[in-house]
């Protein structure tokens, strides 16, 4: 009778000891499963982060391009009117000048006519 407690008890105890394994096997396992579900959504949202910064500067640079290309379209434009309105000008003045200039030819030429004659007819 004595044995057949011992061994109960001994039964008892490994039975306790045995469900105490279990529960601390299960809740470590528990914890790392824990960790690595944490450490999985880390990585993830590092991959995310790093894919849509990627897209971002892919987009930024896209835009900087266009933004470049605009820019040199209208001063181009800007410049060329500008030049045409001076070149104008400048063709406007010119043609002024050479009327001007014939003018003076001609009237120094009529003048000239006119002393010419003047002395031929006293």
């Amino acid at each position: 009778v004595r044995m057949w407690r011992e061994r109960k008890c001994y039964t008892e105890k490994l039975h306790s000891v045995v469900v105490i394994q279990s529960l601390c096997r299960g809740f470590l396992i528990r914890q790392r499963l824990a960790l690595q579900h944490q450490s999985a959504a880390l990585i993830q949202s590092t991959y995310r982060m790093y894919t849509q910064y990627t897209h971002y500067q892919n987009m930024r640079g896209a835009v900087c391009k266009i933004q470049h290309w605009y820019h040199s379209i209208t001063t181009m434009y800007r410049e060329r009117s500008q030049y045409q309105a001076v070149r104008q000008a400048a063709v406007r003045i010119q043609a002024l000048y050479r009327g001007h200039r014939q003018r003076m030819v001609y009237q120094n030429i009529c003048e000239s006519t006119v002393i010419i004659q003047a002395t031929v007819r006293m």
